[in-house]
């Protein structure tokens, strides 16, 4: 079941993510193409480089993360997890090949089929997808809080900004 809400959840993601990097991160990159800044290596200043060349860079690495969609298999699955039914139904019921499995001569499934009601290495390539997203967009927020601490940056707030409910006199 879980691959199920894995598919539904890259078709979504895939689509905040082309949106945000075609919608949101390229009309700045255009915008600030000619925007001197200065470029920064392990929090020095480095060589000058552009506003749009810093955020082409986040929108190249959202743009790999398109890319690397995992391709998750559909698997079917029925009966009880063991039982040789949803294995019987996956193989075509060709004995030759079940054979081996049920009498333990083949020790693993064969390519593309799982004997598990949930799919381990396809729950993990997705896991590992979501991370690779989360440190592109996590580099991107932190480059734009560190920017702003420099002055470099400067973030509009709507005029209802209060700062965290925790401390609502900060702004």
């Amino acid at each position: 079941v879980r691959l199920y809400q894995c598919h539904a959840s890259i078709d979504v993601i895939k689509n905040l993510l082309k949106d945000f990097n075609n919608n949101g991160l390229m009309p700045l990159v255009n915008q600030h193409k000619g925007l001197e800044c200065a470029g920064y290596t392990h929090w020095q200043v480095a060589s000058t480089t552009t506003l749009g060349t810093r955020l082409s860079f986040y929108g190249h690495l959202i743009h790999q993360s398109l890319l690397s969609v995992p391709r998750l298999r559909q698997k079917k699955i029925g009966g009880s997890v063991g039982d040789g039914r949803a294995l019987n139904e996956l193989l075509g019921k060709d004995i030759n090949i079940i054979l081996p499995i049920l009498n333990g001569t083949m020790l693993l499934p064969p390519p593309g089929n799982s004997i598990q009601s949930s799919d381990g290495i396809n729950e993990l390539q997705f896991a590992h997808w979501l991370c690779f997203i989360g440190a592109h967009l996590h580099k991107l927020a932190f480059d734009f809080r560190f920017l702003a601490s420099t002055g470099e940056l400067r973030i509009k707030r709507n005029k209802d900004y209060r700062g965290s409910s925790s401390m609502p006199h900060k702004n």
